[in-house]
């Protein structure tokens, strides 16, 4: 029987026993008897914890016994799970509620599903159900159908695929509802981190003005950010309490009726630190904190947002949310600005733009993948086990490994105990086991003051999490300090500065070098010789951005580290750095940019995985989206400190949705020898094409080991936003247009040369200008420099305008001295103006080239490339030109080239030197190449009639072009000498745009 027949059975099954029973009311337990069967038949275990959570049905006793600590147990009654992740949940009412009407049962479970950060959640009394999009903040006084789809029992078979969609286990399981929902921005919608970050950011601002007016004498401006933070942390940590039955709901109303600052101050030193201690109630080692003075008013419309009619629910916000909600106000320090506090973005985030945090569900999958081996028998096997987040923000992946740990202690715990309260299937680990996994289990360093605090927050927030509130006093929250130590193993420091940088003494505050194996993590080095686990998400900035905030980090970074080559980033260090932290066994799992995979400046860092033979698992992440507002490709890499023998491969295709899907129900990987990963260029998701490339770079030699062609870039202008003249007229030796600012710019002629961009590069393209370049240079090779003040003689309109910019150029560039301050500081390729040239631009889905050798053209350094032949032979360079533009080559090129963003990929020097060539043919007399520059002239001519047809005489061109550019891949084939096996493995990859102008894909 299928479910819909199932639940017409059930439908009638309901009317015969009410009218059986007689009765128009059914109790609360039988009201989930009949909601039980109902989600049975989308396929939900009633009793399987994993898939859902119950709220235990509370009796007369227990509520009395709730009501004396103010709990009002309005939790939602289901939790729709996969493992311990909810999708959703469903809230149970009585029949004799109106759940079509009732704005308060909308309001709650609404309220519900949006500070969980859910797309929809559901309501439900049998008879009616209720679905709410949950994407919108809900507001007390919306109507109960506000974005509300409900249905009444005898339409349920109407609208049975509406209900199906929702609630089929498997469908939610494959993210369907986030499918439905789509999570893209929708008028009106703002998530719980948004909203809530929008809430602290305002108040943290507003209170940290008021702490500097009212004890500008006493603290200074590091002191000012510690101790707004750490009043901001408190007054949320009391928030949750509340909100979880372990403090008096509305406790922090009440302080407002009788002095806030006062009340709570006072608070933190007594009751507070009692029943806390630890990581959030610290007593202050410089004893500031007590003699600080704050306005009553600075907190009241902050702390009033923190309760009803706002719809924040704060026992149903993830900890991680709230540690990612943070962590995006991370990046800024509070700074004084003509007396006044304004935020400000902190120097290692300048180039990333502030912090970028870390999805829950890939920490929680780097974390379960790293882990998945582990094996234990006792709670003593878990507190054993010693994991590292060497860069930890806001402490989201050490909340990962506790809650997979705790899971652990879970899973092995069958009756109660002293670390574990067991009620049926539900099991709760009590306050001292949560205390042992952190003390003894979890490690964090962070160079950030603020992210060491976050952290702390973190985990003093799952101390107090998945509790039932049945149950507070046995699991042990009343007790006294209930989170002494859990934070001792957080500290701050810079996990890539050993103790051996030679400094001065003063700027050691700021570099903040660790000696971790001899002093700050002595014991696990003792014990067991190094972690077992490293765990992050190291920061993806270039390590040349440490030159200018510190030379000698940098030089020190330089000389320790065999991985630092060229534009290498950080997360390269953190790698080299953590394996030298781990033990004999230990397994290090990161989320890292694959940018390096390869590179040229990836080459150390591919050598020292490969000697080590360290790599275990690598999972590609197709989408660039995985990271709020930023372009980014990455990969899942899992490294172990024993060799292996094969490598775990995937890649993972789709978006964020289908990312988060993988990780719930992992496929099969592809298994890779060890050997392929060595230190040349890394390219698993095309390792068979890649094999083929290696072969003929073999036999055929490369475009790199020609020694006839150079691959050169083109020339870098002192400022392209000063130096670069766009949309162009030329009158009387005059060139008018705008410079990068929009302003207009007249310069003389003689003083500038045409420069080619990467726009609507198509092969075969005839150039025309894209902009003008100041280029103070002359000589037959164009390499003898104009001073400024020939310039002022013979070109008054240039020396005029670069005069008035001279301040604008030197605050923004470094530049030369004295008379030639205007002149390049890299000066390359200035000879190549007039020479003979095969033109490709770096940025493109396929490989473009054309070939100029008519007009003098420089190229563009930023983006566009260019060959030279020794000799000029015109045949050898446009049978180059179709070479390059041939299916083949570009295949070739793409499976060892840097992705861009949207589907783009970066052919630039590197990427282009290695591709095979069939260099012994490549001679004006070989036949194949002489056809090949025929191809070239007679696709040139028809592009040019081309251009002019009409829309009917364009598809007559387009089908003969189409079919040279056919004979021109045979030709190529041909010339390579590929077998059939390999052309259809060729072709498989092809080429994603068409080479005619406004043709579809080749």
């Amino acid at each position: 029987m299928d479910s819909k027949e199932k639940l017409k059975d059930l439908i009638l099954k309901y009317h015969q026993y009410k009218k059986d029973s007689k009765s128009e009311e059914l109790s609360e337990e039988e009201t989930r008897s009949w909601i039980n069967q109902f989600l049975g038949i989308f396929d939900w275990d009633i009793l399987n914890t994993k898939q859902i959570k119950q709220e235990k049905i509370v009796d007369e006793k227990q509520k009395s016994k709730l009501a004396e600590i103010d709990s009002t147990h309005t939790k939602p009654d289901y939790s729709l799970v996969n493992g311990n992740t909810v999708k959703a949940y469903l809230d149970a009412k009585k029949i004799d509620i109106d759940i079509f009407k009732s704005k308060e049962a909308a309001f709650q479970v609404r309220s519900y599903g949006w500070s969980a950060d859910l797309p929809c959640s559901f309501l439900t009394n049998f008879e009616q159900f209720v679905i709410f999009d949950t994407r919108f903040a809900p507001n007390k006084k919306d109507p109960a159908n506000t974005g509300a789809i409900q249905i009444s029992i005898d339409k349920y078979i109407d609208v049975f695929n509406t209900l199906e969609s929702h609630l089929n286990r498997i469908a939610v399981y494959h993210n369907n509802l986030k499918k439905l929902y789509d999570t893209t921005k929708l008028d009106g919608t703002q998530t719980v981190d948004e909203l809530f970050n929008k809430l602290l950011s305002e108040f943290r601002i507003k209170l940290a003005n008021n702490m500097y007016q009212k004890n500008k004498e006493s603290l200074n401006e590091e002191e000012l950010n510690y101790y707004v933070q750490i009043i901001l942390d408190r007054i949320v940590f009391i928030r949750v309490c509340e909100a979880k039955g372990i403090e008096k709901e509305g406790l922090l109303l009440e302080f407002l009726k009788n002095g806030f600052w006062d009340n709570f101050k006072n608070s933190c030193y007594a009751e507070f630190y009692d029943h806390y201690d630890g990581a959030m109630f610290e007593k202050d080692a410089n004893k500031k904190f007590p003699s600080i003075v704050l306005d009553d008013d600075v907190f009241e419309g902050f702390v009033k947002q923190l309760y009803y009619p706002y719809p924040y629910k704060f026992n149903a916000i993830p900890t991680k949310v709230i540690a990612k909600v943070y962590e995006d106000f991370l990046a800024y320090s509070l700074c004084v600005k003509n007396d006044v506090i304004i935020p400000c973005l902190k120097e290692e985030y300048v180039k990333t733009n502030g912090a970028i945090p870390t999805h829950e569900f890939i920490s929680d999958a780097i974390c379960k993948e790293t882990l998945s081996d582990v094996k234990v028998n006792s709670a003593e096997d878990i507190f054993n086990i010693r994991i590292l987040d060497p860069c930890c923000g806001s402490g989201v992946f050490l909340v990962s490994a506790y809650e997979y740990l705790s899971g652990l202690l879970r899973e092995i715990t069958t009756t109660t105990n002293k670390w574990c309260i067991v009620d049926g299937t539900n099991k709760y680990l009590t306050v001292t086991a949560k205390q042992e996994i952190m003390r003894h289990c979890l490690y964090g360093i962070d160079c950030d003051p603020t992210a060491s605090e976050v952290t702390k927050m973190s985990l003093a927030l799952k101390v107090i999490d998945d509790i039932s509130e049945v149950f507070l006093t046995e699991v042990g929250v009343f007790g006294k300090k209930i989170l002494s130590d859990i934070h001792k193993n957080i500290v701050t420091g810079n996990t890539l500065v050993d103790v051996d940088i030679k400094c001065p003494p003063n700027e050691l505050r700021y570099i903040r070098p660790l000696d971790i194996k001899g002093n700050v993590y002595k014991t696990v080095f003792e014990e067991k010789g190094g972690f077992d686990f490293v765990l992050g998400n190291p920061p993806y900035v270039e390590t040349k951005h440490f030159k200018a905030a510190s030379s000698k980090v940098h030089d020190y970074l330089h000389d320790k580290y065999a991985t630092f080559e060229g534009k290498v980033d950080l997360s390269v260090l953190f790698i080299e750095r953590t394996m030298d932290l781990l033990n004999d066994d230990g397994s290090l799992g990161m989320i890292i940019q694959r940018r390096w995979f390869k590179t040229k400046y990836g080459t150390g860092a591919r050598r020292f995985i490969a000697e080590g033979a360290h790599l275990h698992k690598l999972l590609d992440i197709e989408t660039n989206s995985l990271f709020r507002g930023r372009i980014t490709y990455v990969s899942v890499m899992i490294l172990t400190k024993h060799r292996n023998a094969q490598v775990d491969y995937d890649i993972i295709k789709g978006d964020v949705n289908d990312v988060q899907l993988y990780f719930e129900s992992p496929e099969e990987t592809e298994k890779i020898d060890c050997a392929y990963f060595s230190d040349s260029i890394w390219a698993p998701e095309l390792k068979v094409i890649f094999e083929v490339k290696n072969k003929y770079a073999e036999s055929l030699g490369t475009v790199g080991s020609n020694p006839d062609l150079s691959v050169c870039d083109g020339t870098q202008a002192l400022w392209k936003k000063v130096y670069d003249i766009v949309d162009c007229s030329e009158s009387k030796g005059i060139i008018t247009g705008k410079n990068g600012f929009g302003e207009t710019v007249s310069i003389e002629k003689a003083m500038v040369k045409p420069i080619i961009y990467n726009r609507e590069f198509k092969p075969l393209k005839d150039l025309t200008p894209d902009a003008y370049r100041i280029f103070p240079y002359e000589g037959k090779e164009y390499k003898t420099k104009i001073s400024i003040k020939k310039i002022k003689t013979d070109y008054p309109l240039t020396y005029k305008y670069l005069s008035n910019n001279k301040k604008r150029i030197m605050d923004k560039v470094e530049c030369n001295t004295g008379d030639y301050w205007h002149t390049y500081t890299r000066e390359h390729n200035h000879d190549s103006y007039e020479s003979s040239k095969v033109v490709i631009p770096m940025t493109t889905k396929e490989t473009h080239a054309t070939f100029e050798s008519k007009h003098g053209f420089y190229m563009d350094n930023s983006n566009v490339w260019f060959i030279n032949h020794k000799d000029n032979d015109e045949v050898i360079m446009k049978a180059l030109t179709m070479i390059i533009n041939s299916n083949i080559f570009s295949v070739f090129a793409k499976c060892g080239a840097n992705q861009a963003s949207n589907g783009y990929y970066k052919f630039n020097k590197q990427f282009i030197e290695p591709v095979p060539l069939p260099n012994k043919k490549l001679k004006s007399s070989d036949k194949t190449i002489k056809e090949l520059a025929s191809l070239y002239d007679e696709l040139k001519a028809l592009l040019k009639e081309y251009e002019k047809a009409t829309a009917n005489d364009k598809l007559m061109y387009k089908g003969i072009m189409e079919s040279k550019w056919k004979k021109t891949d045979e030709l190529c084939y041909k010339l390579y000498g590929v077998d059939n096996d390999e052309r259809a493995l060729i072709e498989s990859v092809g080429r994603v745009e068409s080479r005619i102008p406004g043709g579809d894909a080749d």
